[in-house]
């Protein structure tokens, strides 16, 4: 019996390693958070681009129907009112392939430009919404105190991935207080580095 001893193991590190997990939950809810903003834009861009896709189909049928008919009409008046209208389709499907091309063209908010700002926004942040809009994003946040919107918008300052970073303030709601932060992406910046 005194040769069986009862053997004991005692884990000095456990608070270590228990921190550890902590950091790593937050780190997947950045990561969570993040996917969800690239879904949203991914879905807002598809969206759009499908309106107008499906828009520019219905106008093109619509000026092609206009056109058959004034083929077969012999009626005089009623030849001139659908030339009125398939010219005003025209102009229609015109301005809407223009708003396409403008569209295809225009500064995209990127994945990495989304990367970008999820690395430097603190943990205690949550992003409630964004908007994209002529090359300028703006998006609403709440925070655990009135300091961590200010530390986020300087944060973003510091970067070298955005300009124009604009912080007014913040506002209590409940428990957490809520800020906007509008920036510009660096183009040039990302080009260059």
């Amino acid at each position: 019996m005194n040769s069986k001893k009862l053997k004991r193991d005692i884990n000095l590190f456990e608070s270590i390693f228990k921190d550890k997990s902590r950091a790593a939950v937050d780190t997947r809810k950045l990561i969570n958070n993040s996917i969800r903003i690239l879904v949203i834009v991914l879905i807002i861009a598809l969206v759009r681009y499908m309106g107008h896709y499906l828009f520019l189909k219905i106008s093109t049928a619509a000026v092609e129907s206009a056109n058959e008919t004034l083929k077969a009409e012999n009626d005089f008046d009623q030849i001139a009112k659908n030339k009125a209208l398939a010219q005003e389709l025209q102009v229609g499907n015109d301005n809407l392939k223009a708003q396409l091309e403008t569209f295809r063209t225009s500064e995209q908010l990127h994945m990495e430009d989304i990367k970008n700002i999820a690395n430097e926004q603190p943990v205690d942040i949550i992003m409630t919404s964004f908007k994209y809009n002529d090359g300028v994003l703006t998006f609403e946040c709440s925070g655990s105190d009135e300091l961590t919107g200010a530390d986020f918008a300087n944060l973003l300052r510091n970067s070298k991935h955005f300009k124009n970073v604009k912080y007014e303030g913040f506002a209590k709601r409940e428990s957490n207080y809520v800020f906007t932060i509008s920036l510009e992406i660096d183009k040039e910046a990302e080009q260059n580095g």
